[in-house]
């Protein structure tokens, strides 16, 4: 019985029975590197219920940057480093080389934990720079 009141049995009926393995797999991984164990239905009243709330020291810890080609992203990434925030996402509408991406990428400063960019498929890019790029 999981903290949801649901046993392995339900939730793998839940998904119908496509990600047995998966789930599976997922639980013996918990169990193999003590971050999970199995119990009796009984001894999960002894639990506490844990409290899913956190604080951040920040203001802002998420920013959605929407770019176009006529977009001045130097204002807003400014104002964005000032505000320490954490996790970024870039999201382009237009063809954009690696090279001018990482231009901008570059104008973040290095207290930034995450850039996730969101572009347009482009048949230019290859796998090879694509790693190159993932290293700046």
């Amino acid at each position: 019985m999981s903290k949801s009141g649901k046993s392995i049995e339900e939730i793998m009926l839940i998904c119908k029975n496509k990600y047995d393995d998966v789930i599976e797999e997922y639980l013996n991984f918990l169990v193999e590197n003590e971050l999970g164990f199995f119990c009796m239905e009984e001894e999960l009243k002894m639990f506490p219920s844990v409290s899913l709330e956190w604080d951040s020291p920040y203001i802002f810890t998420n920013a959605i940057i929407d770019i176009n080609k006529d977009f001045d992203y130097s204002s807003i990434v400014t104002q964005i480093n000032e505000m320490s925030i954490k996790f970024i996402q870039v999201r382009c509408f237009h063809e954009w080389s690696l090279n001018e991406l990482a231009k901008i990428i570059s104008l973040f400063d290095n207290t930034i934990s995450s850039v996730e960019l969101l572009i347009p498929f482009n048949d230019g890019f290859t796998k090879g720079n694509i790693l190159e790029f993932e290293s700046i």
